[in-house]
Formats: structure tokens, sequence, C-alpha cells
């Protein structure tokens, strides 16, 4: 068998129906289709099991909610294909997906084929094309001077100069492998950076290729749009990886390191200043627990030359200005109500 797709689910009914029946329409068939329920509380159960009934090549696993990389995880372990592909259950495929990826594992068998893919939104409207760097084929010396260098962060500030999102690249099964047996499984945010990284680090061909048929939707339901409560405890997971595995590379560049922890320590602070609606003293408490749980890198870093509302965010973290920061969030969330307030008016008078 050619191609493992395994696709890890929660909380997707709206999309999931759609998602599996682009799949499965496909004009390629070489592949299984191995469904991951994460514990979900809606239909998405029932939705995974119909399926396999129906279709030979589903397997389904029903598991308790443990996240996406421990759903990933239980997913490889069933998985049989030279190849895998991570789909999310929210997204859908063009007719046609597969006609090119196949045809570049067949003809150069690529540790990794990357492709690009289409942002759209959730009345369907399709937004933007996202394209990796130059097409071809990277050997393992072009992987470490070209790509390697900018996986975490590349210039303009955290811009990535490839994709790297889990479902926008097939990837050889041990490499999926070795990657995903090394991280941490509360990793929620950033996992697909930490992923992706460990993979071409351990790959030795990289294939681009020009195929725009994976359909990303822009989910305002998603983990990126509401509080997330275990965000820290993830993001100190993230960064302890990284420095312990990732960081010993001589390959990497070190200062893509602190873009990315730049990055997502203003996700960090904005995940608790703008969606937490707790009061002052517990943020302030989780936002101390944050700074001491990655000290060395706080210590380490100056937070000098990136855009203004990331260096104050970190500058006041770093330097134990909680209450400034929480006022100036508090500031910046009155005069964008106003802002909105003016604008119905507008529209009713």
């Amino acid at each position: 068998m050619l191609i493992s797709v395994v696709v890890a689910i929660y909380g997707v009914e709206k999309y999931l129906t759609k998602c599996l029946n682009s799949i499965l329409s496909q004009h390629f068939n070489d592949y299984e289709l191995i469904l991951v329920d994460d514990g979900s509380k809606d239909n998405c159960p029932a939705i995974c099991d119909d399926f396999a009934v129906r279709f030979k090549n589903i397997k389904v696993i029903h598991k308790q909610n443990g996240g996406i990389i421990s759903a990933r995880k239980e997913g490889l372990r069933l998985t049989k294909g030279e190849y895998i592909f991570f789909m999310d259950g929210d997204d859908y495929l063009r007719e046609g997906f597969f006609d090119n990826i196949v045809v570049s594992i067949k003809q150069n068998m690529p540790d990794i084929v990357a492709f690009d893919y289409t942002i759209f939104n959730e009345e369907g409207k399709e937004i933007e094309i996202f394209r990796n760097p130059p097409l071809g084929l990277y050997n393992k010396n072009r992987l470490e001077k070209e790509i390697i260098p900018y996986v975490f962060s590349s210039k303009p500030f955290f811009s990535f100069k490839i994709n790297m999102s889990v479902w926008s690249k097939m990837i050889r099964r041990e490499i999926a492998f070795k990657a995903h047996s090394i991280i941490p499984n509360n990793i929620n945010m950033g996992e697909a950076v930490a992923f992706s990284s460990a993979c071409f680090l351990n790959a030795s061909r990289l294939e681009i290729i020009s195929n725009c048929k994976y359909m990303y939707r822009i989910n305002s339901e998603s983990i990126t749009h509401k509080y997330n409560d275990r965000m820290i405890e993830s993001t100190c997971s993230l960064f302890e990886y990284i420095n312990k595995t990732i960081e010993k590379s001589n390959i990497l560049n070190k200062t893509q390191i602190e873009d990315y922890f730049v990055y997502m320590t203003f996700l960090v602070i904005d995940n608790e200043l703008r969606l937490n609606s707790q009061k002052y003293g517990s943020i302030k408490e989780k936002l101390e627990k944050y700074r001491e749980k990655c000290y060395e890198m706080f210590k380490y870093y100056r937070f000098i030359g990136y855009p203004l509302k990331y260096s104050f965010s970190c500058k006041c973290l770093k330097y134990n200005l909680f209450f400034l920061l929480y006022i100036v969030y508090k500031v910046k969330t009155l005069l964008y109500s106003y802002k909105n307030s003016c604008v119905v008016k507008s529209l009713i008078l």
C-alpha cells in the first residue's frame, strides 16, 4: 500500500462528511483511511462508524480525548502505507489531489513531498493560495542550506520559507514515526512546527511540487480562536522539546528559535489577557508561572528588533511589568469596542 491517510477528529461534525467524501472520491485508490475519534462529544463518532461500515479501506479508532499529538500517534500505530498523509477533519481535497504527489513519489522517491494549499472561509470563499519555495528536488545539502535554517521563522518576522503545517506534506512512514515518537502529547499549539521541523531534520530528499488542491478552512471555532486553558503548559513543553532535541542541531539558525519564542510568548500573553475572563490576580499568577518555566529563555533573550507589540509584551513579562501590560490590554479592548460601536451607529444612521 502506497499511502496511509490519517484524520484526527474532534468536534467537526459539520464538516466531516465533506472531508471524508473528498478523500473517497479521488481517482487514486491505493490508500487506506484511518479515522481517529479523539473523544469527540458531537456526532463525529457515529459518522466515522457509518463510513467504516460502507468502505472497506477505512479503519476507526475511538479514544479518550488526549489532544492532536496523541490522536495522530494512535493513527500512525495502525498505518501500513509507505507514506503518511495527515489531514484535518474540517478541511477537504479537490479532485486530483493525489495525482502529481503520486508521480513525485514513484519517480523520485523523496522522504517528503511538500505542496501548496488554498485557504477558504466559512462561507466557502477562497481567500489565498499559499505558495512554497522554488519547486524541485532538494537533496540533503540543499535541505540543510535552503530549508532547515528557516523552519522556525524567516524574514520578515515570523514568516515561513516553507509551509510547516502537518497536512501540507506527504511523509515517508519511518520519518513520520521518528518525529512523532519524541513529541510530548500535551503540545497543542506549535505542534505542527515541532513535527515538521523534526521531519526535515531527518529527511535526505524533499520534493516541492505545485499542488494547491488541499482546501484549508479558517474555522472560527478552532483552538486558535478561543481561550486555551492549556496553552501555557503546552508552550512550556514545546520549548523544552525544542531545546532538548532540535536546538542541538548545528544546522539551525539559532536566531529563528528566539523569533519563534517571541511569537509564541506573545500568543500566550494574548490568550491570557484578551481571551481569559478571570481576574487580574489569577492571570498574573499564570503568566508568572510561564516566565518561571521558561526562565532561561527570558534571561537570555533581549527582545530587541521585533514589531512593537511583540517586543513590548515580552519585555513587560521579562521585567515584571504585569500591571502595565494588563492596563494596555484593557485600554486596547475598550478602544476596539468603542470603534465597533461607532461603526454600528453609523450603519444604523
